[in-house]
Formats: C-alpha cells, structure tokens, sequence
C-alpha cells in the first residue's frame, strides 16, 4: 500500500454515475461503489447535467467508502469532458453545467470559422472547433447569457477539475485543469499545451472569460489539497493531496491497457469511444479527436461516439417488461436477424462524422416486427457506429490489424452483446473483467506516475477473450447502415430546421 498503508481514494464522474474505489499499490480495491446521478436534460440540442449533483454524489460516495476506516493518503479524480461549468468564488456551479452533447452554439461555431477559416483553429487545437466545442459554448454564453459569465470567478472544463476546485479552495487560474481534457474543448494549443494566445479571445470579445481559465497540467497532476471544509463533508482529512487525473476516455484508455502504442480499447457507457496512444496526431477530417496524452510526445487518439450503451437505456425505457437487461439481450440476440435497421444517433454524432442534426430512426419496420426484434436492431446499430469509427482510426498504424484491442465500460457486461460486437468488427476482443473500473484504476495510475511512484503508462490487464462469427447478412446490414445514415441525415437536418 501507499506510505502507513493508507489507501486512494478514486472517484470517476460520468454522465449516470459516479463510481469509485479505495485503491492500494497492487491495483486492489479495498472497497467500491456508485452513486447515479440524474443525467443530463435533453431538449433538441440543448444538454446540460446539474453540477451541484456531481459534488452530492461524489461527497457522499467518498462517505460511503470512507466509513470503515483507513486513511485516505489523496484524491484521485477523473470523470467527463468538455463540460462548462461556471463557478462563484466558493467554486459553486452558478448554472447548469453545459454538457459535451450540447451543440446549440452552431451560429458560434460557423462564425469562428468564417473568423479563422475552416482549420485555423484545427491547426492551432489539433481537433476541429466545432459547437460542441466550450469556445463556441463561451461564444453562445456571452450573446446569451452575459451576466452569468461576467459574474463567474472561474470556469471549469470538466467534472474532475469542478470537483478539484471546490476540494482545494482554488477557482479560476488558481485551479487547474488536465490537458487531455483541455485538448477536448478547442481552448488549448496542442504544441504548446496551455490556452490559445489572448489575441483569439480578444477578436471574440471573451478576453473576461480567458482570466477565467484554469492552468493546463498533464493528467495525474496534484491540483491542490483538501481544505477544511470539504474535509469535513467527504470524511477526509484536510490538507490530503488532490490530483486530477486524465479525462475520462484518457483514464479509461490507460486502465483498459492501451496507455501505450500497440493496443486499442473500445468503451462502451452511456456513450462511448475507440481509442488508442499514439506517437502522433490523426486526421481531424477523418473523424479522429486528438486528445493529450499524459506522456510527454504521446497523443490518444480518439472516435467518440455521443450515444452508446444509452441507446439500449432509451429502448428499455421506452419499451418496459418485467425482464433483467441480460435476459431482454439475449433473447433479442437469440433470435434470427432480420432486415430492421437502427441508427443509433440519438443525440448527434461526433465520429466518425459530425452532425448535430442526426437522430436515431428505424428503418425498415414491418407489421410483424416484435420487441425482441427492435431490441436487436438497437444492440447491432451501437455495434454498426463502433465499426463505422474503427474504419476512421485505422488510416493510423496504430491501429492495424494486429492491435490487440480491450472492451469496457457497463455495456461490455454482457456476453451476447460483446460476441456480436466481435463479430461485426470482424476480430478478437478482450472483455476486461474488472471492465467498469478501468477509469478509475487509469486515473489511479496517472497519478502515481505523477508522483514519482511509477513509470510507464502500461498495465496489465485480464479478460476473457471473445472471438469473432460468422453472422448471416452482417456485411450486407452494415452496408444498408451506412446507406441509411448517409440518406437520412439530409432529412433530419430538414427537420431540424423546420422545427
């Protein structure tokens, strides 16, 4: 264990959930669990979580595992990206926190490329600056909502380094934030890895908001320590270290094993991404994001996917029986295929194409159609995007054919899923066994890398290894996935707009 055989306390703030681990130095966990969180508010493409809800679970789940003893010798914090939160000077949310799904600023996002041209900022950020990124957001707030962002003392561009902010006292460029998050926000200048020089902001008009900025450090970085009164609510001690981890496709692509060039992991949550570390950038006009890696010269590169595992929430919500989710996956994988098609963009796309338009739809319903029948649609789509995305990284090196390639997150928790999932990528896949703790055991290892514990960005990991079948009319579906994308999104950008 850690110095006097204390633990790590390591919190992973998603979209659903808040998880977290006591953690001792052979990846142990002493003890584990989740609180839910209530989601982001969907309306159009507007998406905005509560962030005071990101500080009541996460305090209250540190509580939880902190019960039974045994100090606490630091924080550890990762969670979601791209995520623009406003702050008073007591590090308290002033709004809604804007989410990484929200796309209303697309009259920001094509001024800033009139402004700069189509990859000015692409050059500067490595990523396209698109309206899902928090420069656009911060241009949408100023016309919007002034005050807001005239009154806030600091920003935050995610939920770990909101959650740093309020443990350690520190706002605005007090705070600090980790640059594989800020690679995600279209804030941060790739080579040199801090904000975008002032001159930007000041042809925006958001020189206020710049000020306004954390520090960027590499993921793992001590951000501060615990002041006395958030020692008080999360029953640890004051002046414990806090760090902020890799955002959460960073941790999680280092805890599923690929923190290193020559593997690959798919994660598949609410949403979800295929990512790997490279020695070099992708293509942003090939669907591939950019991400800081927290080793020096290294890059994750990243397609990530807005709706995952959140298509199979949706369905079993909006299609209700009294079966456990593995009993309704199965059964609806036990079944023939049959032409139904589902297109799984319930809320946009990111990768490996950018629409905020695109919608979810089936396409091909017939009168004999049954529950079972749509269920299966909706678990091949998720598994259709994933291939769709594997196609956009494979013009990296990194990601041939011999790439061993890992599976986590909740949605990998089921057997059937993941053999069809092998299947229509047309490889093997490790399922991680310790699958939803992968970001939680990355940020872990970030941060003894940043303390000198460590070396390296490898770990070892365990799994059961699926392998691919052959599925009757797979290639044939997938071919009408992809025609039935590129058809339809013209149609729903028309609805959008006559909305």
């Amino acid at each position: 264990m850690t110095a006097g055989g204390s633990l790590d306390l390591v919190l992973d703030v998603g979209t659903g959930s808040v998880k977290g681990a006591l953690v001792g130095d052979s990846r142990a966990r002493h003890a584990e669990g989740e609180h839910p969180l209530p989601g982001a508010s969907q309306a159009g493409n507007i998406s905005e979580q509560d962030a005071q809800a990101w500080w009541t679970a996460a305090s209250a789940l540190a509580r939880d595992l902190t019960q039974n003893g045994g100090r606490v010798a630091r924080v550890v914090l990762t969670g979601q990206m791209q995520t623009l939160t406003l702050n008073g000077h007591d590090g308290r949310p002033l709004r809604q926190a804007i989410s990484y799904g929200d796309t209303r600023a697309q009259e920001e996002a094509a001024e800033l490329a009139a402004m700069f041209g189509e990859t000015g900022l692409q050059s500067a950020t490595g990523n396209d600056v698109d309206a899902a990124s928090l420069l656009a957001k911060a241009l949408w707030l100023k016309r919007h909502e002034p005050d807001a962002l005239e009154h806030a003392a600091g920003v935050s561009l995610g939920a770990a380094d909101h959650l740093a902010g309020r443990l350690t006292g520190r706002v605005g460029p007090q705070a600090v934030c980790d640059t594989t998050t800020a690679s995600t926000t279209g804030l941060m200048d790739r080579a040199k890895q801090q904000a975008l020089p002032g001159d930007v902001f000041d042809r925006l008009g958001l020189a206020g908001f710049a000020a306004k900025l954390p520090r960027f450090v590499a993921g793992g970085t001590q951000a501060g320590v615990m002041n006395e009164a958030a020692a008080a609510g999360w029953h640890v001690p004051a002046g414990t270290p806090v760090h902020v981890a890799p955002g959460d496709a960073g941790s999680n692509t280092v805890g599923a094993g690929a923190g290193e060039p020559g593997a690959a992991s798919i994660y598949l949550g609410t949403s979800g991404w295929l990512a790997f570390t490279a020695d070099a950038a992708g293509d942003p006009n090939q669907g591939v994001f950019n991400l800081a890696h927290p080793g020096e010269n290294r890059v994750f590169q990243v397609a990530p996917l807005l709706t995952a595992a959140g298509n199979l929430a949706w369905f079993e919500k909006a299609h209700p029986n009294e079966r456990s989710t593995g009993e309704r996956i199965d059964a609806a994988l036990s079944r023939p295929p049959t032409p139904l098609i589902y297109l799984p963009y319930l809320a946009g796309e990111r990768s490996p194409f950018r629409d905020p338009d695109v919608r979810g739809a089936f396409v091909g319903l017939t009168t004999e159609t049954t529950q079972d029948d749509m269920l299966r649609a909706v678990l091949e789509g998720v598994a259709f995007a994933y291939r769709h995305a594997a196609e956009a990284l494979q013009v990296d090196a990194s990601a041939q054919e011999n790439t061993s390639w890992t599976v986590s997150g909740g949605g990998s928790r089921s057997p059937t899923w993941m053999a069809l999932l092998a299947s229509v990528l047309g490889r093997p896949l490790q399922v991680l066994g310790d699958a939803e703790w992968a970001g939680v055991q990355g940020a872990w290892h970030a941060a003894r890398v940043s303390a000198g514990e460590t070396k390296g960005w490898s770990l070892p990991v365990e799994g059961q290894t699926v392998q691919p079948t052959v599925v009757p009319g797979l290639g044939s579906r997938y071919r009408t996935f992809r025609e039935a994308t590129d058809a339809l999104r013209p149609v729903f950008r028309q609805a959008v707009e006559g909305a």
